[in-house]
């Protein structure tokens, strides 16, 4: 909210009273396309007048991700566990091993990949610069 705030939007939150579960109750799990926001009509005129939704209740093939859609809103839907994402950060290790593969990266013309399973490709680098991500 606040870097929404700063990017000069004004963001605003809806906090629905239901958790989204599955069939069986099992917390955390996803029913395609039932949400909790399908009872709550003011919830969904008030995201249908925002410029960007970011969904994490799972939206996906809900009538009303579809209604908001229609209505002119994008939607980015966010939805991975907290612990998941705490996981995708990178360590130190993890920049210096990619900050070395660049260099021979760039050096390279071709870029083979094969493994035990079956995998065995070869990529020609071109002219394209080499772009690397560690995180």
């Amino acid at each position: 909210m606040a870097a929404a705030r700063a990017l000069g939007a004004t963001p605003f939150h809806v906090r629905l009273p239901e958790a989204m579960s599955s069939v069986l109750g099992d917390g955390g799990a996803w029913t395609v396309g039932a949400t909790p926001l399908a009872a709550n009509r003011p919830a969904v005129e008030a995201l249908k007048q925002a410029d960007l939704v970011i969904d994490l209740i799972f939206l996906l093939f809900s009538k009303e991700q579809i209604e908001i859609q229609e209505a002119g809103a994008r939607m980015l839907l966010c939805v991975e566990p907290v612990d998941n994402l705490a996981r995708l950060f990178p360590t130190e290790d993890q920049r210096r091993r990619v900050k070395t593969s660049e260099e021979l990266l760039a050096n390279a013309s071709d870029l083979r990949f094969a493994n035990p399973a079956g995998t065995d490709v070869t990529y020609r680098r071109g002219s394209y610069g080499v772009m690397t991500e560690y995180g």
